[in-house]
């Protein structure tokens, strides 16, 4: 009875904190993320109820060995689990995601995107090409786009207030037409249409 309950203790952590992971990654909603945080707090008792078992169980029961090696990896295995979920949400969370889509019939030679405080240069993009880039915004203010090809400059705000955790509301895809005239799309809106 003890060790089923360790076994349980171990176990469900692993399975909610997972699917809850793989629900946010495909979905990106707000309440994965909360029921993220959820998971953490209920999921660390568990794990402790599941060695406090796991240690009357060892007591009373010198002979299962091999089992309780086992219950002790898998509640192990949910401080890792857990540690790896929660970085890869902060990075996907605090980034911007940015598409440039060259539409012009020549090479964009120079782009710059500026944001309060830093800014990030590209490399020059090939007529046709399409180019994903990620920003990861310091302080908070206004998310500028800075094209030049040849001799003409073209200048676009990507969003008018990012902040340090902008959760992916600022995502954008900037389409430079013929002209180097450009459109701003929000990826977020157009996530949500899908």
């Amino acid at each position: 009875m003890l060790i089923t309950l360790s076994y349980i203790s171990a176990l469900l952590p692993l399975l909610f904190g997972t699917l809850i992971f793989l629900g946010w990654y495909l979905t990106r909603s707000l309440i994965f993320w909360l029921l993220g945080i959820y998971t953490i707090i209920i999921g660390t008792i568990l794990v402790l109820l599941g060695f406090v078992t796991l240690l009357i169980h060892s007591l009373r029961n010198k002979k299962s060995f091999l089992k309780q090696r086992l219950v002790i990896i898998m509640l192990l295995l949910n401080f890792p689990l857990a540690t790896i979920y929660m970085f890869i949400v902060l990075i996907v969370e605090t980034r911007i995601e940015l598409e440039i889509v060259n539409q012009t019939q020549r090479t964009l030679d120079s782009i710059v995107i500026q944001g309060p405080v830093d800014k990030i240069t590209l490399e020059p993009i090939a007529s046709g090409q399409q180019v994903k880039t990620y920003f990861y915004p310091e302080g908070e203010g206004l998310l500028e786009i800075f094209i030049s090809s040849d001799d003409q400059k073209t200048e676009g705000i990507i969003s008018r207030y990012i902040t340090t955790f902008p959760r992916n509301k600022h995502d954008s895809k900037i389409i430079v037409s013929p002209n180097l005239e450009m459109t701003i799309i929000n990826l977020a809106d157009e996530r949500k249409a899908r």
